[in-house]
């Protein structure tokens, strides 16, 4: 396992702690749940991408020309 340093002003560090106190957890506990998020995100977006392109392949014959024009779309019976 790997430790991370950082450098939070006086103020700014006992603000985190009193927010993590308020929410019954440690300091450490709440930055490494905020990293984990962080890049859990970005491996979501890149497996959506993934399945996006996988999904244009599998897709043939479509045409967006091929759709209907909005005044076909809306065509009423008199």
């Amino acid at each position: 396992m790997k430790h991370v340093t950082i450098t939070l002003d006086d103020e700014d560090y006992e603000r985190a702690q009193e927010y993590a106190a308020a929410l019954k957890t440690d300091l450490d506990v709440l930055l490494k749940a905020h990293l984990l998020a962080l890049t859990q995100q970005d491996r979501d977006r890149a497996q959506l991408i993934e399945e996006g392109k996988q999904l244009r392949t599998q897709v043939s014959g479509f045409r967006a020309m091929d759709l209907l024009s909005r005044d076909e779309l809306h065509e009423r019976k008199r």
